[in-house]
């Protein structure tokens, strides 16, 4: 059977079919944020550290150094 979009439809359409189709999109979508939240996590993480440092080497930069 085809319908308007001409997506084939497997009949009969129980649902259980429906839960198992719903089912992997979810897990699907749920991967998909849970990367991109891991990414810019990361990402996060890497600029914090990125400007610790930076100010760190700022700062020693303009510390004063004792006379030999």
């Amino acid at each position: 059977m085809r319908t308007e979009n001409n997506k084939d439809i497997v009949l009969p359409y129980t649902l259980e079919a429906y839960k198992s189709k719903k089912s992997a999109y979810d897990r699907e979508q749920y991967l998909v944020a849970l990367s991109i939240g891991t990414a810019g996590t990361a990402i996060a993480s890497g600029l914090v550290y990125f400007l610790g440092w930076l100010v760190g080497w700022v700062l020693t930069g303009f510390r004063q150094r004792q006379a030999p």
